[in-house]
C-alpha cells in the first residue's frame, strides 16, 4: 500500500524517466520505416484523442494531488474502461517509441509506464471504495482496468466539461503531440535529422560518455526537477488547506461567541 501511494505521489517524475529510451532511440537507433512511422503516429494521436475525451467527462477532477473521488464517473470512456487517461498515456508512449525507431522494443518503455500506473490505480481504487462503498465496488466489478468493454453499461449522467475548456486546459498536449510527431518524423526522414543524430553521437564522444548515459542523466535530472516541483505543489496545497480550515474554525468560534 505504501508503494502504491508513493507511485501515485510521484507518478509524473517516474514517467519522465520513461522518456529516456525514446530520446536515445531517436538520436541513435536506425530510423524507422514509413509503416512504423505511420502506425506510431496513429497510436499517439489515438492516445491524445482518448485523453481529451476522458478529460471532458472527468472535468477538473482530472488533475489531483490526492486520490479522491468526489463523483463516480461511469459515462463516456469511463463506461468502457476504468483508467482511460492512463490507457491514453500508454498509447502515446508506444506510438512515440515506434516513431523513435525502437521497433518491437517500444514495448519496453510502454511496460515501464504500465508498471507505474498499475501501482497508481490500486491506490486510486482504494480511495474510490472508501468514497463510494457498494456503488464503487459495483463499478470496479463491472468495468475492467485496462481492456475496454465493447458493450458498456452506462452509469448516471454527469455534467461534461465544455470542449473549449478542455482544449484550454490541455494546451500542452495540443502543442506537444504535434511537435513530437513532427520532430520524430523529421529525424527519421530528412537529411537534417541525420545531421542531428550524428551531432548527438559526436557530442557524446567529445564529452567522453556514451550517449545512453548522457540521455539517462538528462532524464534523471528532469525527473528530479519534476519531483521537487511535485513536493513544492503538495506543500503549498497543504498550507492552503490548513489556512482554510483555520479560517472556518475561527468563523465557527466567532459565530458561537455571538
Amino acid at each position: 500500500m505504501a508503494l502504491d501511494a508513493l507511485a501515485f505521489r510521484f507518478r509524473a517524475p517516474l514517467l519522465v524517466l520513461a522518456a529516456a529510451p525514446l530520446v536515445w532511440a531517436a538520436l541513435a537507433a536506425s530510423p524507422p520505416d514509413l509503416a512504423a512511422l505511420t502506425l506510431g503516429a496513429a497510436l499517439a494521436l489515438a492516445g491524445a484523442g482518448l485523453r481529451l475525451a476522458s478529460i471532458r467527462w472527468l472535468g477538473k477532477r482530472a488533475r489531483v494531488s490526492r486520490a479522491k473521488v468526489t463523483i463516480l464517473v461511469a459515462r463516456g470512456p469511463y463506461a468502457r474502461v476504468r483508467n482511460p487517461l492512463y490507457l491514453a498515456a500508454l498509447l502515446v508512449v508506444a506510438g512515440l517509441g515506434l516513431m523513435a525507431g525502437l521497433g518491437a522494443w517500444a514495448l519496453a518503455p510502454t511496460a515501464l509506464v504500465w508498471l507505474v500506473y498499475a501501482r497508481v490505480v490500486r491506490h486510486e481504487e482504494r480511495a474510490l471504495l472508501a468514497a463510494h462503498g457498494p456503488q464503487g465496488a459495483a463499478y470496479l466489478r463491472a468495468v475492467p482496468r485496462w481492456l475496454p468493454l465493447l458493450m458498456p453499461r452506462l452509469g448516471p449522467e454527469v455534467e461534461r466539461e465544455p470542449w473549449a475548456e478542455v482544449l484550454r486546459r490541455e494546451w500542452r498536449l495540443l502543442l506537444g503531440i504535434p511537435l513530437a510527431l513532427a520532430g520524430l518524423a523529421a529525424l527519421a526522414l530528412t537529411p537534417a535529422g541525420a545531421v542531428v543524430r550524428g551531432g548527438a553521437s559526436d557530442l557524446a564522444r567529445a564529452l567522453g560518455a556514451p550517449l545512453p548515459v548522457l540521455v539517462a542523466a538528462g532524464a534523471a535530472l528532469g525527473a528530479l526537477g519534476n519531483g521537487l516541483k511535485t513536493e513544492h505543489d503538495l506543500a503549498r496545497k497543504a498550507r492552503r488547506r490548513a489556512r482554510d480550515a483555520a479560517s472556518l474554525a475561527e468563523g465557527a468560534r466567532a459565530g458561537t461567541g455571538s
